[in-house]
């Protein structure tokens, strides 16, 4: 199966899951993103850093959100992005 992405960026990983797929993106910063394709077409959102040697969690303490961002278009996705690649 080829999965394409929509985004400017390319995923660092993708992953399927249970008939899901969540694109991957991380950054030097020690912060990434999970991208997941929702049952209506839009896209969710979740902010992740890295907490040791290729681990990666959930971040609920950036400017960006606190929990994960619901019913996005990829332009909006790639704004988040470019957002969560220039966290300090």
């Amino acid at each position: 199966m080829e999965i394409t992405y929509p985004f400017k960026t390319p995923p660092s990983e993708i992953q399927v899951r249970d008939g899901w797929i969540s694109f991957l993106f991380h950054y030097d910063n020690g912060y990434g993103a999970a991208v997941t394709l929702d049952e209506e077409g839009r896209y969710e959102l979740a902010v992740l850093e890295l907490i040791h040697y290729g681990v990666w969690v959930m971040c609920r303490k950036t400017p960006i959100t606190d929990d994960v961002i619901n019913n996005l278009y990829p332009s909006e996705v790639d704004s988040l992005l470019e957002r969560i690649r220039n966290l300090c």
